[in-house]
């Protein structure tokens, strides 16, 4: 963490003490100096952090530790949310830890201790879906008579060890999320858990891949669908009913072009007025011609879903250069018209 900036996010309710303890804690036994402090806090709790005895205790804890801190708590870095308002304070603490982790030069230190158990909690949610190898999570814990003298940190009325700072590990999803905030930092804590609760069920027990013909669509378990064209349907078709991965670039066979020729012309049958052209024999024109549908399917499946599980459902090459092989996701189900 060298060269790093440090930056404190943390809920604060009635007791504003913690944020000078967590400061105070994070310096004494980490030693790292945070240069910026956020805090979610209630109307009430903002009342508290505007008081002077608030200032005086931040200006003797940058005293007493020779922390660079503002002269006074920036008010405009705390957001004011009703405390009943869950999840309005869900998608402001996702919002703050998806900007406050959008450096590479930052390093985000979030604390639990403050506020109402939901706001502890959806705090420490957040960072789970966006916090990156860097970042941290700790609580704060005080022993009950340092929190009754109502002190704003451990000094020389109280030992060092009456304030604890404990760590806690958790699970970092970013990558498994990060393609669903390119050029969306609008979405919202629901929408993420639904997002990612999505993924781990499909993850957790194989879906069931339905190709239908008929109406022209691919759907994924009971999660996702996409609209295909009867060209795209016809290619997934052929690739998935393959006995093995198909040979492709020059190594395409003319079985195989026979093969993809016979159930596309089968599902031209639903729309007779639909006649593509095909070219006459699989060589570069033949290839280059499927690559398209393929693409097409590729890039359906990315904006429907995030990109790494859609990678797990689209049709893929796969194999060293010059020997490459088509290759689609196993156990499709194709269902198509009597008679194709």
């Amino acid at each position: 963490m060298l060269g790093m900036e440090h930056i404190l996010l943390l809920s604060c309710g009635t007791s504003p003490q913690v944020v000078t303890e967590t400061l105070w804690a994070l310096a004494t036994y980490r030693k790292i100096v945070c240069t910026h402090c956020y805090i979610l806090t209630t109307p009430t709790g903002y009342t508290l952090l505007q008081q002077s005895s608030f200032h005086k205790g931040w200006k003797r804890l940058s005293q007493s530790i020779g922390h660079p801190l503002p002269p006074s708590l920036p008010l405009d870095s705390v957001s004011i949310i009703e405390d009943f308002d869950t999840n309005g304070f869900a998608d402001r603490a996702l919002e703050l830890v998806h900007r406050l982790t959008s450096s590479p030069e930052t390093t985000l230190h979030v604390a639990l201790a403050g506020g109402r158990k939901h706001m502890s909690v959806l705090l420490g949610f957040a960072l789970s879906l966006l916090g990156r190898p860097q970042d941290r999570l700790y609580h704060v814990l005080a022993s009950d008579d340092y929190i009754a003298s109502g002190a704003y940190f451990p000094g020389e009325m109280h030992d060092s060890q009456s304030v604890q700072l404990v760590e806690i590990p958790y699970v970092r999803l970013r990558l498994r999320l990060h393609d669903l905030f390119d050029g969306n930092a609008s979405l919202t804590y629901s929408t993420l858990v639904a997002t990612m609760q999505q993924e781990l069920d499909l993850m957790s027990a194989p879906p069931t891949i339905m190709l239908d013909v008929p109406c022209k669509r691919l759907c994924i378990g009971n999660y996702y669908c996409i609209s295909l064209s009867l060209l795209e349907c016809a290619v997934y078709a052929w690739a998935a009913s393959a006995a093995q991965p198909i040979a492709w670039g020059k190594h395409l066979t003319d079985a195989e072009w026979q093969r993809f020729v016979k159930i596309y012309r089968g599902v031209q049958k639903l729309h007779r007025h639909n006649r593509n052209h095909l070219p006459s024999t699989p060589q570069t024109e033949t290839v280059g011609w499927l690559c398209k549908p393929i693409s097409n399917i590729k890039r359906k499946l990315r904006k429907t879903m995030p990109k790494a599980f859609a990678e797990r459902f689209q049709l893929n090459t796969e194999g060293p250069y010059g020997r490459k092989h088509l290759v689609a996701p196993p156990n499709v189900e194709i269902i198509v018209p009597e008679g194709c």
